[in-house]
């Protein structure tokens, strides 16, 4: 662990063993971790980010010690990857006896359908002497052929009762005051997102700030300021929000959607043109998103767009 990993608390408390992951799923992986030469093809989902779909696919192949090829599909998406770089690793023999290879694809929802169709026969040809993790937060994106390989595990509903034994941990060590109506709120306004609630702990440590009902901030009070913002047009912090990681713009995009209609037709506060405007930039960010763009980029981008329509 670098002196980084031990400075961010996502990075400081992330399970490194799979029986340290929260998930009703664990023992299911671990029954098949208990035969190396033998482990299948996972596609692990849930429709939100941060719930530890990248976190348990670390921790198997630290348990498991297997020669490892780690890609990020949104970036790692082009045929050229699969063909030659993808190829080149799962054809090589394994140097780490008795295990399987592992490849593991990030954000594979991400990865072109045309990619993945390449990729699924790479995946049947090589499975003697490699396994893949894919993980996505939209299983939609992710073509037949490849799900029919996998063995598919949903992220959705991690148990709060160990979630919170986690965060309470976190608070004892890194010596944050807190009580249980605190922990509770943090659990309500981040859930599924553990990583939020991570996010949060160290905002709190690091401002000296006891964890309370009173100083956890909701949801929708962030995204309402953020509208503000943007009705304000200050895209330079709507920009930071979402480069930091503080809004995804997939979530606020959907919630965006609702809010528009909500002031149209009943607070009349956006005309019926503008409603017209800013919904079909809502909807086009959606396909774009399902493509597999950039929706940072892609979210950013509409952000002029929708200042115009106001």
């Amino acid at each position: 662990m670098t002196e980084l990993d031990t400075l961010v608390f996502v990075k400081k408390y992330q399970p490194k063993s799979v029986k340290d992951v929260i998930g009703e799923f664990v023992p299911k992986v671990l029954k098949y971790m208990e035969k190396p030469l033998a482990m299948p093809n996972f596609l692990f989902e849930s429709n939100s980010p941060g719930t530890g779909k990248t976190t348990l696919a670390r921790a198997i192949i630290n348990d498991l010690g297997c020669d490892k090829l780690i890609l990020n599909s949104s970036k790692d998406r082009t045929l050229s990857v699969v063909r030659e770089q993808i190829s080149n690793f799962v054809s090589s023999e394994s140097m780490t006896k008795g295990v399987k290879r592992c490849v593991f694809l990030d954000e594979f929802d991400g990865m072109p359908a045309q990619t993945q169709d390449s990729l699924r026969n790479v995946m049947e040809t090589y499975d003697k002497n490699c396994f893949f993790i894919l993980t996505c937060n939209s299983i939609n994106k992710v073509i037949d052929p490849i799900r029919s390989r996998c063995i598919e595990i949903s992220f959705k509903l991690p148990a709060k009762i160990e979630i919170a034994k986690y965060l309470k941990n976190i608070c004892e060590t890194e010596n944050i005051k807190f009580d249980a109506e605190g922990i509770k709120k943090l659990i309500e306004v981040c859930y599924p997102s553990i990583r939020d609630m991570v996010k949060t702990l160290q905002d709190h440590a690091i401002l000296e700030k006891p964890l309370t009902n009173e100083s956890v901030v909701e949801r929708d009070e962030l995204f309402n300021d953020t509208w503000t913002t943007i009705k304000d047009k200050k895209l330079g912090t709507v920009r930071e929000r979402i480069m930091k990681k503080i809004i995804y713009p997939e979530e606020f995009n959907t919630w965006l959607f609702v809010k528009v209609f909500e002031e149209a037709l009943t607070n009349k506060t956006i005309s019926a043109s503008s409603l017209g405007s800013l919904l079909n930039i809502f909807a086009q960010n959606e396909r774009d998103f399902k493509i597999g763009c950039n929706p940072n980029i892609v979210f950013l981008a509409s952000m002029f767009k929708v200042m115009n329509a106001l």
